[in-house]
């Protein structure tokens, strides 16, 4: 019963939304990609802003996500009296919400190659003008398991990023000649989506071959550079404020192939990233801490490129110490021990000192670091953790703080080796009256 409720709610929210979009009939820009999804919005929302109305769904990237997000729906605290509201909200606004944009940017993220979680559905929801594939990485990968038949971590690795790019890239595969595809050209697994485009592609990445070429990356605890060449010229980017890692650069490429298709200049799509690009809480944020120190907060999500790639990033900016504060990588199943070891790998070799949180980073990673002699300590939450950062920390000293979600709540933690405590609302990720109740818990 409990099924046939949840596929008939699907169902109307669904059909709901695309009743939406035939209201507006807008340019649809639809991104994808294991990381980096939402910077990659806001970077397009930045680049796109000045030159038309838009609407987007930071966020609200799923099969619930998504339509309401096209409808202008926002859940409270999915309670079940919560779904009810939006049930008759979504009715509501189909008859009075007429509001008019002239392109959507959809976040499109997938959890399964099952439907509802996969693209296929979320194609059903949509279809883009524009379709956009970052990367594929064995994040949300348990799910994928089941269409592995590697054994070899090595090999099972490859073969279950190959398969999530092959459902991602749905997104790209999947659209007309009239459309555009987006796509990074760096990784082996989208290189072999190409054959299988239609519409027309414009590449992106450090690969020579790219239209968007990304050169390189200076990151600071001031700004952070990148460099870009397209048709043989060079475009510098500064964004201040953030010390962002390398992976940051391929949004940035994304994004302004997309600005080239969407006819906005180079240096107008820059000027206007500069202008009004700003990092969601929890996704690099730089943070004064106690004692004369500086965290890079990332606590909002974790996957394994992107933490190695931050890890390697800290020793650069300058600090006394590199301290990393690393909490576990969920939902990637089978790869869970090679992908921790291989974030501790990457700590041994950078960081001076390493804390660990989560059930996942005591059984995988805290064996590693210890047999390679690291100072590495291990807690079972994330207060236990600031609690011994608090006491070890020394002017100059750079905290990063990296973790999966689910239960285990690192913001906790910089909140409390924050130098203002107070600015926690505004600078903190997870806010509101749900995340404290879910905070309280842990």
């Amino acid at each position: 019963m409990k099924k046939h409720i949840i596929g008939f709610f699907l169902n109307y929210i669904r059909l709901a939304a695309k009743l939406q979009l035939l209201k507006n009939n807008p340019l649809i820009v639809g991104l994808t990609g294991s990381a980096g999804k939402t910077t990659t919005q806001h970077a397009i929302v930045a680049a796109l802003l000045p030159e038309f109305t838009l609407q987007y769904t930071y966020n609200a990237n799923s099969e619930t996500g998504l339509p309401l997000s096209i409808l202008g729906i926002r859940p409270k605290n999915f309670s079940l009296q919560d779904w009810f509201r939006i049930g008759i909200e979504t009715f509501w606004k189909l008859l009075t919400n007429w509001k008019k944009y002239d392109v959507l940017i959809a976040e499109m993220g997938i959890d399964s190659p099952l439907p509802p979680k996969n693209m296929s559905y979320l194609l059903s929801i949509l279809t883009p003008n524009i379709g956009i594939m970052l990367n594929a990485a064995p994040m949300h990968s348990e799910t994928f398991d089941f269409l592995v038949t590697q054994k070899k971590s090595t090999e099972r690795r490859k073969q279950l990023i190959k398969v999530i790019a092959e459902e991602k890239g749905k997104i790209v595969t999947t659209l007309p000649k009239s459309a555009t595809a987006i796509v990074n050209i760096d990784q082996t697994e989208l290189k072999e989506l190409l054959p299988n485009i239609q519409a027309s592609l414009i590449s992106f990445g450090e690969n020579s071959n790219a239209k968007v070429r990304i050169i390189n990356s200076k990151p600071s605890l001031s700004n952070t550079i990148f460099t870009f060449l397209v048709n043989e010229k060079s475009y510098t980017l500064t964004i201040k404020g953030y010390a962002l890692a390398h992976h940051y650069a391929y949004s940035f490429a994304a994004t302004l192939a997309t600005a080239i298709q969407l006819a906005i200049p180079i240096e107008k799509a820059i000027k206007n990233i500069e202008t009004h690009f700003t990092v969601e809480p929890g996704r690099s944020t730089l943070i004064a801490g106690k004692h004369g120190t500086t965290i890079l907060d990332s606590s909002y999500n974790s996957s394994t490129k992107p933490t190695t790639e931050m890890l390697e990033m800290i020793p650069k900016l300058g600090g006394k110490r590199s301290i990393a504060l690393l909490g576990d990588i969920r939902e990637i199943g089978s790869m869970t021990e090679s992908e921790h070891t291989l974030v501790a790998q990457t700590a041994a070799k950078e960081c001076d000192i390493v804390v660990l949180v989560g059930p996942q980073m005591k059984k995988y990673a805290l064996p590693y670091l210890e047999k390679k002699k690291i100072q590495v300590q291990w807690f079972a939450t994330a207060r236990e953790a600031a609690k011994y950062i608090e006491s070890i920390l020394k002017s100059g000293d750079i905290l990063l703080v990296k973790s999966s979600q689910n239960t285990l709540f690192l913001e906790i933690a910089v909140e409390k080796l924050m130098e203002n405590p107070n600015d926690a609302e505004t600078l903190l990720c997870r806010r509101g009256p749900f995340w404290n109740q879910k905070r309280a818990q842990v």
